[in-house]
């Protein structure tokens, strides 16, 4: 019965940080650190007490919002603001580049065409005329 509990307690824990997991700003990988943390506070909250429940669990850590929002209160700004800095930097210099490439491949487009349709030999032929 024992195991029964606590794989219960597992599935509620597991689907309790998947949801927070959901509620979080951020990429992936600070969402994944911040998860991982959270789930080592939780099993060692379990580890130290016999017989938690779920409900015990959210007194002592709170509700999915609750974490949430103090996440949001504890994350630096000004990391933020350099990681947008930078990732606006990064798309700047993708654009101008797609854009360079768009305007070779016009101009290449443009000379191969006018190389092959635009050029002809012309023949004359000259003819000599002897006026004595």
């Amino acid at each position: 019965m024992q195991t029964d509990m606590q794989r219960e307690l597992k599935r509620e824990v597991k689907k309790y940080l998947n949801e927070i997991r959901y509620l979080l700003p951020g990429g992936i990988h600070s969402k994944n650190k911040y998860i991982t943390g959270l789930k080592e506070q939780i099993y060692d909250f379990i580890d130290e007490r016999e017989n938690t429940s779920f409900r015990d669990i959210l007194l002592h850590f709170g509700e999915k919002e609750t974490i949430v929002q103090q996440y949001i209160k504890d994350i630096d700004v000004n990391a933020v603001k350099q990681k947008l800095s930078v990732l606006r930097a990064t798309a700047a210099v993708l654009f101008a580049a797609i854009l360079i490439w768009g305007a070779v491949m016009c101009f290449i487009a443009a000379d191969a065409h006018f190389a092959s349709h635009g050029y002809y030999f012309e023949n004359t032929d000259t003819t000599e005329v002897y006026y004595e």
